[in-house]
């Protein structure tokens, strides 16, 4: 039995070594959503102009008008049919940069979570914050259907995966 003692040590010891190194290049290897490492904003460029402003749109439950002027001054109304719609408008983060920028104005509408797709723009609660960033993956894991998201202007990534009872809604307009 003596002579065994020195053999389960060693056998111990690689397996704790072994496990050591497991912990500590997996999070390294493996396929894991990418995690800013620091403050990164992103760089600022050109976004199409602003010519809807905000007061030009009237955002209902069963749809959305946008009133218009043409260059003669005719009124021109734009009826968007879009139930269970709402408006979002930006701050000055340049995430989806070229897309749109701070001053562009968005309708979603609420659309079962299981008929989104990679590259669909919608926006998600995270905290107290309301993000709009675009569908980069699906997936399910133990806990269902995740989304991860990333600004089209962002280096990374949005941390963590993104549930369906954060989604908010899909962007199917934009108003610049």
């Amino acid at each position: 039995m003596r002579e065994a003692i020195p053999l389960i040590t060693a056998i111990s010891c690689i397996f704790l070594l072994g496990a050591i190194s497991a912990l500590i290049l997996y999070p390294a290897l493996s396929p894991a959503l990418e995690l800013p490492t620091g403050p990164q904003r992103p760089e600022e460029r050109h976004s199409p102009g602003d010519t809807v402003t905000e007061d030009q749109i009237k955002v209902y439950k069963n749809g959305v008008y946008v009133s218009l002027q043409d260059q003669d001054e005719n009124d021109w109304l734009i009826n968007l049919d879009l139930a269970d719609s709402s408006w979002s408008t930006f701050t000055d983060t340049n995430s989806m940069d070229p897309v749109f920028d701070v001053g562009a104005n968005t309708v979603r509408i609420r659309v079962p979570p299981e008929t989104l797709q990679i590259g669909d723009i919608v926006s998600y609660r995270r905290g107290d914050d309301i993000i709009i960033h675009r569908i980069t993956h699906i997936d399910q894991d133990e806990q269902g259907l995740y989304f991860v998201l990333k600004g089209d202007n962002n280096p990374v990534s949005d941390p963590g995966k993104v549930r369906p009872e954060q989604i908010l809604g899909k962007v199917v307009a934009i108003f610049y």
